[in-house]
């Protein structure tokens, strides 16, 4: 099943540790963003903070900002995220920022590669979509990609955001879809569960959300949840929290605040 219905977004993944499901959180939207459906969704400046709970412990913060930029094939987006963790998290995990970039080709949002890398140096990891040649290639191999594959980023679920903004696909079936996950290491494959209608409280205030879920093909107990606004924010249906699953440790990104736009 195509996760759009004519539009098709692709894009990138689920850390390895609980810390990197971390690049999800203070986001800066700014850009009109022109879907394949032509639907133009314009976000003003602004940031979007989110606090990251590890296990139902505060373990940092997180910032993303995403702006336009010149990509290979020409325009696209960048979606920058940022972590600073805190208490006893910054003994064991060190500032990262990682950065995620989205090509447009022929009017379709497609994920094109990303780098990672810590604040203060170091493992530096990256990966890079070639779809000429059907592949995915990291630091250290190529993973075979088809042409029909769907992403989605593990940094910020970009292009999920894209999908529920916009006004002539929006979440229809998206129940059962497959969506290959891209790691700044490795690639990863999950489906989709539907969409559930659901009221979320989060340090920013209450609302209604959608909770879409996604769950590793072969281990149930690794999964991702997703809770969008219901409203807009500049046009964007953003996200209100995010929850990953793994290893039976749940990290959780709850957004805190917003500042300008």
């Amino acid at each position: 099943m195509s996760i759009m219905n004519g539009a098709q977004f692709r894009g990138g993944r689920a850390s390895a540790a609980w810390i990197w499901a971390c690049a999800i959180a203070t986001i800066i939207l700014s850009p009109t963003w022109f879907l394949a459906a032509h639907a133009a969704i314009d976000i003003a400046d602004q940031t979007l903070h989110y606090a990251v709970l590890y296990d139902g412990r505060r373990a940092g913060n997180i910032a993303i900002k995403i702006a336009k930029t010149d990509t290979e094939r020409g325009n696209g987006y960048a979606v920058e995220a940022e972590l600073k963790p805190r208490g006893l998290a910054a003994f064991f995990v060190k500032a990262r920022k990682s950065t995620t970039r989205f090509d447009i080709d022929n009017g379709e949002v497609v994920l094109g590669g990303g780098i990672d890398d810590r604040i203060d140096g170091g493992d530096k990891k990256s990966f890079r979509v070639n779809y000429a040649k059907n592949r995915i290639e990291f630091d250290d191999r190529n993973v075979a990609i088809d042409s029909a594959d769907q992403f989605e980023a593990v940094a910020f679920p970009f292009l999920l955001m894209l999908r529920a903004s916009s006004a002539s696909n929006g979440l229809a079936d998206l129940a059962g879809a497959k969506i290959r996950e891209v790691t700044f290491t490795r690639v990863r494959d999950y489906v989709y569960q539907s969409p559930l209608s659901e009221a979320v409280e989060v340090a920013a205030g209450k609302f209604d959300a959608w909770k879409i879920t996604r769950v590793r093909e072969g281990n149930a107990n690794n999964w991702v949840s997703v809770w969008l606004a219901k409203s807009q924010f500049g046009g964007a249906h953003i996200p209100l929290k995010i929850a990953v699953a793994k290893r039976e440790r749940i990290t959780v990104f709850e957004l805190s605040k917003t500042d300008g736009g």
